[in-house]
């Protein structure tokens, strides 16, 4: 767990932060200081007529020691990226609009 770090979205514009996500990843025992929020790049959106929703990423850092969180911005290649979950819950249409989905799903 000293090498894992996981993300979740903060929120963008008019799209609101994912705390159930984080509050996910926390009842799991992950370390606050290990839940990292990130914007808009964890929020899988395409635009035309597409499923979008919020997305949690999980990274491993292969450095040992590392004091503080690394920058993931700019990282180099000693984070590593595991998994890639997306909260499919609102689709977007041609226009920009957003609308929810009649079911959720989740595509990893």
């Amino acid at each position: 767990s000293d090498h894992l770090y996981v993300t979740f979205f903060s929120g963008h514009g008019n799209v609101a932060e994912e705390i159930k996500i984080r509050d996910i990843w926390r009842c799991m025992g992950v370390d606050s200081s290990r839940i990292l929020h990130f914007s808009p790049g964890n929020y899988k959106l395409i635009p035309g007529s597409v499923s979008c929703g919020p997305r949690s990423t999980i990274h491993y850092d292969t450095l040992k020691g590392r004091s503080g969180v690394p920058q993931f911005k700019n990282y180099d290649k000693s984070i590593v990226t595991m998994w890639k979950i997306n909260f499919t819950e609102s689709i977007t249409h041609a226009d920009g609009s957003v609308s929810a989905l009649d079911t959720l799903h989740v595509d990893t």
